[in-house]
């Protein structure tokens, strides 16, 4: 049996001791084209630009930035956003050309690869914007960098959405409109109306503007069209996604819409 000074040598050692990741600090700047209305001079209010969930509303505020660090395999190691949910809206406005800054804290190592994705929101449309060019790098503990990063428009698709209530468009609430989420990115579009179907008798909504790969999954809004009350359904799975530049896919969801 070990004595006692054995074990406490061991664990001097650090064999039971989780080493203190180090990191770097990387500060940002964006260059994501400027939106319509945002102005440097919003005031910080957190609360109202993101729902309990975490969820960005986008249109609320019409511009969001995030800015990730992967893993040469793949996985995400880090990620920042502007604007930001601790600071809220307002607090580091848009630079001249509509650039942004992000600042976050890294785990060190070679080959971490950057993305960056903006959305913009003018009017209806949603613009969505990546890196120009890849970004790889090499993080030393303690290090710090001031990077730029240009921006370009992502590859888009649509989907055509049909929903239909598990037990038939009789009942008193009805799907109104339906609300995209970015899985990953955690923003949530703006609202687009379900028109009537009179083929499928389903209701029906065109998404263009997707950019190709995002995963994404729909809140549909259900009204009851006596009263005008409304409640959300999330349907988080399954997601869909775009493939492809100029792909139209096609996705349906049956939802329960009684209350």
């Amino acid at each position: 049996m070990r004595s006692l000074a054995a074990l406490i040598a061991l664990l001097s050692g650090g064999c039971f001791v989780n080493p203190v990741e180090e990191t770097a600090r990387m500060t940002l700047s964006v260059g994501v084209p400027p939106a319509p209305s945002v102005s440097s001079k919003v005031q910080a209010q957190a609360s109202k630009y993101w729902d309990t969930l975490g969820l960005f509303y986008l249109f609320r505020f019409p511009k969001y930035v995030r800015v990730a660090v992967e893993h040469a395999d793949g996985y995400e190691l880090a990620s920042g956003t502007w604007p930001d949910p601790e600071r809220g809206v307002g607090t580091s406005g848009e630079g001249p050309q509509g650039e942004v800054e992000v600042t976050m804290q890294v785990p060190v190592g070679n080959g971490r690869r950057l993305r960056v994705l903006g959305y913009v929101q003018d009017l209806d449309q949603v613009l969505v914007y990546g890196e120009a060019r890849e970004q790889w790098l090499d993080l030393a503990a303690g290090q710090s960098l001031d990077l730029t990063i240009d921006t370009a428009p992502l590859p888009t698709g649509r989907v055509d959405l049909t929903v239909r209530c598990d037990q038939g468009n009789t009942g008193p609430y009805q799907p109104d409109r339906v609300l995209l989420v970015d899985v990953r990115a955690a923003v949530i579009f703006p609202a687009v109306e379900l028109e009537p179907d009179q083929v499928t008798q389903s209701l029906k909504a065109e998404l263009s503007g997707l950019p190709v790969g995002r995963y994404f999954w729909p809140r549909i809004i259900i009204r009851n069209t006596i009263t005008g009350q409304e409640q959300s359904v999330e349907v988080r799975n399954p997601t869909f996604r775009v493939t492809a530049p100029d792909e139209t896919k096609a996705v349906s969801y049956v939802i329960p819409c009684g209350i």
